[in-house]
C-alpha cells in the first residue's frame, strides 16, 4: 500500500483497497477521489492532466482510470517486482506505475476513498517538469505498445537533459 504523507489519505480506507487483491479481483487498486465522497477541491490543472492521461491509458490499453495521479494505491505482492528500474520520480512515477502495470496486463481497478484537506506540508509541484515527465512516459509506453525499439529511450535522461538546459538558460541561447 502506498499513500501520501500529507494527511490527505485516510488509513481507514486501506481495507477498501486491499479487499479486491485478497479476493483475486485485481492486481493493482487505485484509490479514487472521484468515486469517493470528498469535498476536496481538485485544481483545474490536475483535472485536465488526469483527463489526458486517462484518455491515453484507454487508447493504448483499454484501462479506464480516472484518478490516475493519486498516490493511495495497493499492489499484489507478486506485481511489485515489475516496478523495479522505474525511470520517473515524484508525480511522474504515478503515471509510470499505471502504464507499466497496464502494459504488463495487470488487472487495475479503482475503489472509492475519502480525501481530507492537506494536514501538513505544501505542494512543491513543478508543473512544467511534471508535464514533460508524464509526456515522455506516455511516449515511451506508446513506443513499447507499437513494438518500437525503446532500448536506449530513457524518459528521465531526456527530461533531466532539458531541465538542466532550461535551468541554465542554454536552451534559449
Amino acid at each position: 500500500v502506498t499513500m501520501d504523507s500529507d494527511g490527505q489519505h485516510n488509513p481507514e480506507d486501506i481495507p477498501t483497497l486491499i479487499k479486491p487483491i485478497i479476493k483475486n479481483q485485481a492486481d493493482f487498486v487505485v484509490g479514487s477521489r472521484y468515486l469517493g465522497s470528498s469535498a476536496y477541491k481538485i485544481p483545474l490543472h490536475t483535472r485536465v492532466g488526469e483527463y489526458f492521461i486517462g484518455k491515453c491509458l484507454w487508447f493504448l490499453y483499454r484501462q479506464k482510470i480516472r484518478n490516475n495521479q493519486g498516490g493511495f494505491r495497493a499492489f499484489r505482492k507478486e506485481t511489485v517486482k515489475l516496478f523495479r528500474n522505474l525511470q520517473n520520480t515524484g508525480m511522474g512515477l504515478t503515471t509510470e506505475l499505471l502504464f507499466k502495470a497496464a502494459h504488463n496486463n495487470l488487472k487495475i481497478i479503482e475503489k472509492p476513498i475519502s480525501l481530507n484537506s492537506r494536514k501538513a506540508g505544501t505542494t512543491y509541484v513543478k508543473l512544467f517538469r511534471i508535464v514533460i515527465s508524464v509526456s515522455l512516459c506516455i511516449i515511451f509506453y506508446t513506443m513499447k505498445k507499437l513494438n518500437l525499439n525503446v532500448k536506449h529511450f530513457s524518459p528521465m535522461k531526456i527530461l533531466n537533459y532539458f531541465y538542466r538546459k532550461i535551468k541554465h538558460k542554454k536552451i534559449f541561447q
